[in-house]
């Protein structure tokens, strides 16, 4: 409903009637566009005031003997942001077109709530010359402008009197589109996600997987799919083609085995790669210890002999050695196998070229950058750097490597190294650790105690660089990555968008129960000020499973370890704060990529539009473009994740998340646990 509206034309009125029959009746004088030869009037209602005293009240002098300064609640600094929102204010600002009495009127009530509002609005009148046939009408706008304020008239609503309403991203009004209240979730005009059915979702699914496994070419083919949309079972249909060899890999040896016992159950000719970490409880303490250290830095190559000299043993435990020789049986199993293989995304990045193009597929499960890069970070502290060097040649590779980080350190926070070659006499390094990683490292990021960069993170004790370990899909391999999560921005920012051939498949509408709650950030730090605040969360749901950070001890799953999970499936979770990462892992992803960023961005409490919404969040200004889309890919992922896995796709229960990052489906709440 329109606050201010035009309501009649007239051609003429006596003016002494105007706001004295009625406080809510203004008449304003038109341009005459229509019949030159008169003069028009617009009789103007005010509706929705909120002070609803007469016209004699507020006129009452006895009533106005002190006058208080009231700040607007939005700052003359908010002027300058509306243009770049509003498209029909950015045409009565630039003067491109004229404006008419309705859209003016809309446009009035929205900045008189501004400070200076009022005062702009005048002025743009006068700069394109709105009323200079006839001046008296800039003395009645001004004087409207005061009445409107002066009753407390609400901001129309961008619905009643916008031309663009249909085209724009708008909220409510000008104002709640410009500048949302804090703690409060907006959801925008004309750009809702189109949802269907799951069973077209699924069939869309479908045939974008068989296009890419048709497709004859080396491209990195990426589906962009929902959670339990089908996809591991479309995977074991194609398994079940004759004459069709498949490697698939998962972020996790779970998800691995679990796909694997389906695909036996089906009758399918298959193997899986080992891995020592399903084995390590039935080891001695002492040979898994052993292991875990050389595989922490980054001497996987010396696992094979370990093992083998543990074997040899004539003292070893009979139980150990033949895990170990199982191990090794079912590498071997794997290497010489004919058939569909099963294996992780760590195992699949040591597998060589040659024995890749073995296969007519190569499947990756979930988004490989996000699980099995970003979460693999290596940190060395200087002074374990230093000590290396007292262990090695001054003149090796490896010496002038570390010298050249010690000494870059000193100046910059960012900076490049060379690549070096793993030179077997580093085997000797008692220093513990990743050595073969270090060589092959060339983006870093010297990580200061006191860096203000370390913002979400609680535990840098010292000094020290740190370096994503590469990933590398190899060249001239063509893999199809599937996920629920995954970004189009991020792969072609990381693949290169020439190598990356990216499928958007539909959207299916959720059968279960969205929830969020959003009045708190429910940040580490948050949740950190507001004691026992996840337990009021869990008294007021009364759920049982909770996803959240590991440092809360809630439940069996926490943030970075949900993926692909399926025991939740058809629960209701509670899935508890907003996973931000310290601020330098998102430069050093933009570093790791070898894009240019601002170093010295900051985090800032700012509006932000995203999907379908605006709202408050903690994030970069809008010239830190990269780093906001690599945090808000990072923050949505491990938050889909999560809401993923209770597969509201195909279940009819609740997931509840408690988070000021918004996601898609969810029906917004205002908190009411106490």
């Amino acid at each position: 409903m329109l606050d201010v509206s035009v309501v009649e034309e007239l051609e003429e009125f006596d003016h002494n009637r105007n706001g004295t029959l009625s406080p809510n009746t203004l008449y304003i004088i038109g341009s005459g566009d229509k019949s030159p030869k008169y003069k028009l009037y617009y009789k103007i209602v005010v509706n929705n005031c909120i002070n609803s005293n007469d016209h004699n009240t507020i006129n009452n002098s006895s009533s106005c003997k002190k006058k208080t300064k009231i700040h607007l609640p939005y700052r003359s600094s908010d002027l300058n942001k509306i243009s770049s929102v509003c498209q029909l204010f950015k045409e009565f600002e630039d003067g491109k077109r004229r404006l008419d009495q309705d859209e003016l009127s809309g446009l009035a009530t929205n900045l008189i709530q501004i400070e200076s509002g009022s005062t702009r609005f005048m002025d743009i009148l006068r700069t394109h010359f709105y009323f200079d046939d006839n001046i008296k009408k800039y003395s009645d706008w001004n004087y409207y402008l005061n009445y409107f304020k002066k009753k407390g008239c609400k901001s129309s609503s961008c619905d009643n009197y916008c031309p663009h309403k249909n085209q724009c991203n708008h909220a409510g009004d000008i104002l709640s589109t410009t500048k949302p209240e804090r703690h409060t979730i907006i959801k925008l005009a004309n750009c809702k996600e189109q949802l269907y059915h799951r069973g077209e979702a699924a069939e869309d699914f479908a045939q974008k997987l068989k296009t890419a496994f048709e497709t004859d070419d080396n491209k990195i083919h990426i589906l962009n799919a929902p959670t339990a949309l089908g996809k591991s079972t479309s995977i074991l249909e194609y398994m079940e083609k004759p004459n069709l060899r498949i490697l698939i890999a998962f972020p996790t040896n779970d998800l691995k085995n679990q796909l694997y016992a389906k695909a036996i159950g089906r009758g399918i000719k298959a193997v899986k790669t080992p891995s020592l970490l399903e084995v390590k409880d039935k080891l001695p303490s002492n040979i898994w210890n052993h292991i875990e250290s050389l595989y922490q830095i980054g001497k996987h190559h010396a696992v094979f002999d370990y093992i083998k000299e543990v074997i040899a043993k004539r003292d070893v435990d009979k139980r150990c050695s033949d895990i170990l020789k199982e191990y090794l049986k079912d590498l071997t199993k794997f290497y010489t196998s004919d058939c569909h293989v099963f294996t992780t995304h760590s195992r699949l990045l040591t597998i060589d070229y040659w024995e890749l193009k073995k296969y007519d597929a190569i499947i990756i499960d979930e988004d490989i950058i996000l699980n099995c890069m970003i979460r693999n970070q290596v940190e060395i502290p200087i002074s374990k750097l230093e000590k290396v060097l007292d262990e090695i040649d001054s003149n090796s590779k490896l010496a002038k490597k570390i010298i050249a980080a010690v000494e870059a350190a000193k100046t910059k926070s960012w900076f490049t190294l060379s690549n070096i070659v793993y030179d077997n006499a580093y085997d000797g390094i008692s220093t513990p650790i990743d050595i073969p990683s270090l060589c092959h490292a060339e983006k870093i990021y010297f990580k200061n105690k006191f860096d203000e960069n370390n913002l979400f993170e609680s535990n840098c004790h010292e000094d020290s660089i740190v370096f994503f370990k590469p990933l590398r899909l190899k060249n001239n391999i063509k893999y199809i990555m599937l996920s629920a999560t995954v970004n189009q921005k991020i792969c072609n920012y990381y693949f290169g968008a020439n190598r990356v051939k990216f499928y958007n498949c539909k959207k299916a509408e959720y059968v279960g129960t969205l929830n969020q709650y959003y009045k708190n950030t429910m940040s580490r730090s948050d949740i950190d000020k507001n004691l026992g605040i996840v337990d009021k969360i869990k008294k007021f749901t009364d759920f049982v499973d909770t996803i959240t950070f590991k440092k809360y001890g809630k439940g069996n799953y926490h943030y970075g370890k949900t993926t692909g999970i399926d025991t939740l499936k058809g629960k209701n979770i509670d899935a508890i704060g907003t996973p931000h990462q310290p601020v330098w892992i998102y430069k050093l992803f933009a570093h790791t990529m070898g894009f240019n960023f601002d170093e010295n961005a900051k985090l800032k409490y700012q509006v932000v539009r995203h999907n379908e919404f605006g709202f408050w969040f903690m994030t970069f200004d809008n010239d830190s473009e990269l780093l906001r889309n690599i945090q808000f890919w990072m923050i949505e992922s491990e938050l889909e994740q999560a809401v993923g896995r209770a597969r509201l796709l195909r279940e009819d229960c609740t997931v509840n998340v408690f988070s000021n990052f918004p996601l898609s489906q969810a029906v917004m709440k205002e908190a009411e646990y106490k």
